[in-house]
């Protein structure tokens, strides 16, 4: 962004343009007042610390809880991780199940040696 500083009545007005509009021509002229980059710098800065203040909030309150509670999160956290091993055992016991069938099923189709059926 380049600041430039535009006078008019008597009064100076100071804009931000594109710098990269000016060097390579690629995008459309544009440009904002020093009181909207303020004002967004202002927000940005404002929406950083409400983050920070709504973590320390969250921290106080799992702290605020008693041990039970605080089981049960973990609890919760061992059940997903459990049913993420049930999961990887059960597409791992369907392969090897097939590749067992296939195995045993050429086995069957192979002609036995010299015996006969009785007839």
């Amino acid at each position: 962004m380049i600041r430039k500083t535009h006078k008019a009545k008597g009064k100076a007005y100071v804009y931000y343009n594109c710098g990269n509009n000016k060097r390579t021509h690629q995008c459309s002229p544009h440009s904002f007042s020093e009181a909207k980059l303020a004002d967004i710098v202002f927000h940005a800065i404002h929406d950083q610390i409400e983050v920070v203040l709504h973590l320390d909030k969250v921290l106080c309150f799992i702290d605020s809880l008693p041990q039970r509670d605080r089981r049960v999160f973990s609890y919760e956290a061992q059940m997903t991780r459990l049913e993420e091993e049930i999961q990887r055992y059960k597409s791992w016991s369907w392969a090897s199940m097939r590749t067992s069938w296939r195995a045993s099923s050429t086995r069957r189709s192979t002609p036995t040696s010299g015996r006969t059926t009785g007839g």
